[in-house]
């Protein structure tokens, strides 16, 4: 059976050959450091959660109200806690702002149709996985 297979088209040792050759910009881009900031990312999800928090507390709170029962005392505490959900959206936006600076600055060659193609698709896929799983939500906890 071993027969049958025909001979290998390169001669020699096909690493080295590969290794020799120049890598593609695409290739250069895709194996230079990324930066990354751990500490922002866990600011960012803090902020985040404010927002999702005081969301959640004013929907709740503004059920009991609409179906003219007293609001409990969780929520009014959470109310207080968390009524100020604007200040995770402000923190937010300053932190991607100094993110997107920070890298367009260390870039220094930077190229715009690159950072709006990059930009369009996290904002497409983020929106996306909002709309599902608003609509799961929705469709799990509001059916009749």
């Amino acid at each position: 059976m071993a027969e049958n297979n025909p001979a290998p088209l390169t001669t020699g040792n096909t690493a080295s050959a590969f290794a020799s050759a120049e890598p593609s910009p695409a290739t250069q881009k895709l194996n230079r450091p990324r930066v990354f900031f751990p500490n922002l990312d866990g600011l960012r999800f803090v902020c985040f959660f404010m927002v999702f928090l005081f969301h959640i507390n004013k929907s709740v709170t503004e059920t009991y109200l609409a179906n003219n029962q007293p609001v409990p005392g969780f929520f009014k505490i959470f109310g207080l806690l968390f009524q100020n959900g604007n200040l995770g959206v402000n923190f937010f936006f300053v932190l991607s702002g100094f993110l997107i600076t920070f890298l367009l600055i260390k870039e220094k060659n930077i190229q715009v149709k690159y950072m709006w193609e990059t930009f369009t698709c996290a904002a497409y896929c983020a929106s996306g996985h909002c709309f599902i799983s608003v609509y799961l939500l929705v469709l799990y906890c509001f059916r009749p």
